[in-house]
């Protein structure tokens, strides 16, 4: 990872969780109340996102570093001029 200037991080010695979650609660307690309806939707749903990262009620799924489910950058471009594999994911 140095190779592309990235320098490798262990998140569980870090700060990065505790000042994520700060950040987090911050947002929260600034999002606005009210709205028309459509923008109300929004920000409840903001409200129930910024919960749910706090306080997982899912399981936390890890992937190794550079995996994506369904293997994601790691999958060949599909062959476009054959429709039997184009669609095959």
């Amino acid at each position: 990872m140095a190779n592309f200037g990235l320098t490798p991080v262990n998140v569980a010695l870090s700060d990065i969780r505790p000042m994520v979650r700060a950040e987090l609660k911050a947002i929260d307690a600034r999002l606005p109340k009210g709205g028309d309806a459509l923008t109300s939707a929004h920000y409840a749903d903001l409200h129930l996102r910024i919960k749910e990262a706090l306080n997982p009620t899912r399981p936390i799924v890890n992937l190794p570093a550079g995996a994506a489910p369904g293997g994601g950058l790691q999958e060949e471009e599909p062959d476009k001029d054959n429709i039997e594999t184009c669609f095959n994911y």
